[in-house]
């Protein structure tokens, strides 16, 4: 017989943040503690409020399965005496396994004994693995209360039932029941519980829609009709829709007003007042315009909305007021007047003040501009002037409410100081990404400034050692890394990283050897990061060594390297190019390089492997020249075959001094070849195992 396990842990209310990955990790290891304690079931489903966390298990056995297993114990000239009288290491392991002396066997010169554990009933073994299910979640941060548990927040009741029988457990001080409990002020409870199949029901009775997911889909609905209702359209912000999904128990969504003179604030300052402060929803009409209305999702049935109305209305109206205030502040001077004020703020303790960096965009927009967009050089450079200015502003400045907008507010105050467009669309751009997978900067002069000023952050703080560790990364260097990276790369910009950051390091003073040292730690660090997004990217760990060893510091050549050499990998002549390469790099490890003189190769095999490569060669610039990689590939393996000849026939390392530097200037040419494409020495054919 089997029957449903219901366990819900009732707590005050978690950080909507939080909710969801402890969902997941509560499913897994409940999941993974009845498999290992022999108690079948079919499903696992979770469901969630800011107040629960629940798992129902459906099918769970009502008794552990049976299990015959052996157990080695010591050897057997110590287990037993010469005469066969077995010892007290005998009887002891035999007392330990619960049985007789004379079960025990002797198996490859050690005792054995075969033991059936016929297993328990359920209900026992439960509370055991649930306890060990809630004691595996964890949490960004914890608290701590009694003597040795941790929770998001304080435990206040425990739902653990087997069918109808209430589990013997108790956690954190709390002992488990049959009771839960509904909506706070509307119908709080206490609810008996009859079985899992109840529960849902009892609580919908209650005013809590326990399945998140049922929520999630109540409150968009919710949002869509009433946004309709106001004559306009919902403004969709699906981040904003998962998190009122966990603030909420029962949600249904209120419209509310503003004065319609706040529109005259730029979209973005009303849209933050509505969603960074209020978790509130914006309406805008069909042609986009934002108009004077807002959604709230409240935690209460839809008659007693007049009465929330009001409140929320005046909270946003202060919000806004404030915002407006702000506005005819800022606005009240240039943008290009405010960036004196940089000099009085600390950008980075050890490396000086947002002015200083400004000053050092300047100087690396105009050097990424000649490189990769000359026209957009001087809007670039005053993008770069004007980029930190709105860090200063009554909006946007440390301790206000909108800090979020920096960037949005400086495109707003350059247009409204009449800076051209592109400039505007620059400082706002140059923040892009902001995280995974957000928008890249799509004019010339925002990527530019989005290179300087991420690549500018980095080597500032490398260069005072404040470098990400496994577990810490408070200047998001990572993060700015990987945008780097997906800028050029999907820009397929002709930028070289290594002059890049050795410019950067300039401008902070960092000369000689240490200049040296910082590049090649910053170069190792952005090396990391471009390789786990090729890899995420879908592309084959060493294939992405092999090019990246070749390559790095220009990124416009490894996707188009990593797509041919994909391509050839399959086939027949690629496995032994691999290998010929392989070989040729392996001879020339701690041999000094030598002049190659083509004149001096007397072999045939040397011979031919030489007018080989010199076609290769001009074959290869000529397809590279064009981006056409495949082609480049294709160029290599016409090697294969007059590599193999030449290792075949000819001895490298051979007494006569000149016979040896020529064939081993010889493999250097090849290798040279090789490297321009890929380092194939890097490459793992079939059957080999490297680790990642």
């Amino acid at each position: 017989m089997a029957r449903d396990l219901l366990f819900e842990i009732g707590v005050e209310e978690i950080p909507a943040s939080y909710i969801l990955p402890a969902l997941t990790q509560l499913a897994e290891s409940l999941g993974h503690e009845l498999t290992a304690a022999r108690l079948s079931f079919s499903s696992t489903r979770t469901l969630a409020t800011p107040r629960r966390m629940t798992v129902i298990v459906k099918g769970v056995a009502d008794a552990q399965t049976s299990e015959t297993r052996t157990v080695t114990g010591p050897p057997a000239r110590i287990a037993f005496g010469d005469d066969g009288t077995p010892t007290k290491a005998a009887t002891g392991f035999a007392r330990s396994q619960g049985v007789d002396v004379a079960a025990l066997a002797v198996v490859d010169d050690y005792i054995q004994v075969e033991v059936t554990d016929d297993g328990g009933p359920a209900a026992d073994v439960l509370p055991r693995i649930l306890t060990a299910a809630a004691d595996a979640l964890s949490f960004p941060k914890t608290m701590k209360w009694g003597p040795d548990r941790r929770f998001a927040r304080p435990i206040r009741w425990i739902v653990a039932m087997l069918g109808n029988e209430v589990l013997d457990l108790t956690y954190a001080g709390v002992r488990a029941g049959d009771v839960t409990w509904g909506l706070r002020v509307w119908s709080p409870g206490p609810h008996k519980v009859e079985s899992a199949d109840a529960y849902e029901k009892l609580l919908l009775d209650n005013y809590v829609i326990a399945d998140h997911e049922k929520r999630r889909d109540t409150i968009a609905n919710e949002a869509l009709r009433v946004a309709g209702e106001c004559g306009g359209r919902l403004v969709e912000d699906p981040e904003l829709l998962d998190e009122v999904t966990f603030l909420t128990e029962y949600p249904t969504a209120c419209a509310g007003g503003f004065d319609e003179r706040f529109l005259k604030l730029p979209r973005d300052v009303v849209v933050a007042a509505m969603k960074g402060h209020q978790r509130y929803f914006a309406v805008e009409s069909e042609d986009g315009t934002l108009l004077p209305h807002f959604l709230c999702v409240v935690n209460a049935p839809r008659d007693h909305h007049d009465i929330i109305r009001g409140g929320n209305e005046r909270v946003l109206e202060s919000r806004l007021d404030d915002a407006e205030f702000y506005w005819h502040e800022d606005t009240g001077s240039s943008l290009e007047s405010k960036v004196e004020r940089l000099k009085d703020v600390v950008w980075l303790e050890g490396v000086g003040s947002l002015y200083e960096k400004t000053e050092r965009l300047e100087a690396l927009a105009a050097h990424v501009a000649e490189a990769v967009a000359p026209d957009a050089l001087s809007t670039a450079v005053r993008a770069a002037r004007l980029a930190k200015a709105d860090l200063v502003t009554e909006m946007v400045r440390d301790g206000k409410e909108f800090t979020e907008l920096q960037g949005i507010m400086g495109r707003e105050y350059a247009l409204e100081s009449s800076e051209p467009p592109e400039v505007a669309t620059a400082i706002y751009e140059h923040y892009l990404p902001r995280f995974a997978g957000d928008a890249l900067p799509r004019t010339p002069a925002g990527t530019i400034l989005s290179i300087a000023d991420k690549i500018d952050s980095i080597v500032g703080c490398f260069s005072v050692g404040l470098i990400p560790t496994g577990s810490q990364d408070p200047y998001a260097l990572r993060r700015q890394a990987i945008g780097f990276v997906r800028i050029v790369d999907e820009g397929a910009l002709p930028l070289s990283l290594g002059e890049l950051i050795r410019k950067a390091g300039a401008g902070y003073g960092v000369e000689g050897r240490a200049l040296d040292e910082l590049v090649e730690s910053v170069l190792s660090f952005m090396r990391l990061r471009a390789r786990a997004l090729f890899i995420d990217a879908g592309h084959a760990y060493d294939l992405v060594d092999a090019v990246m060893e070749s390559s790095f510091d220009s990124l416009v050549g490894v996707r188009p390297r990593l797509t041919a050499l994909t391509h050839f990998r399959a086939e027949d002549d690629f496995e032994g190019l691999v290998v010929g390469a392989r070989r040729a790099m392996n001879i020339l490890k701690g041999q000094a390089p030598g002049k190659f003189d083509p004149g001096t190769l007397v072999e045939p095999a040397s011979q031919v492997l030489n007018e080989t490569r010199e076609t290769a060669a001009a074959g290869v610039d000529a397809a590279m020249a064009s981006g056409d990689f495949d082609s480049a590939v294709r160029e290599l393996l016409k090697l294969r075959k007059p590599i193999d000849s030449f290792f075949d026939d000819v001895m490298v390392m051979v007494d006569d001094s000149k016979l040896k530097e020529a064939r081993l200037g010889l493999l250097e040419e090849v290798k040279r070849l090789f490297m321009r494409v890929a380092d194939f020495s890097r490459v793992v054919l079939e059957g080999e195992e490297r680790e990642e």
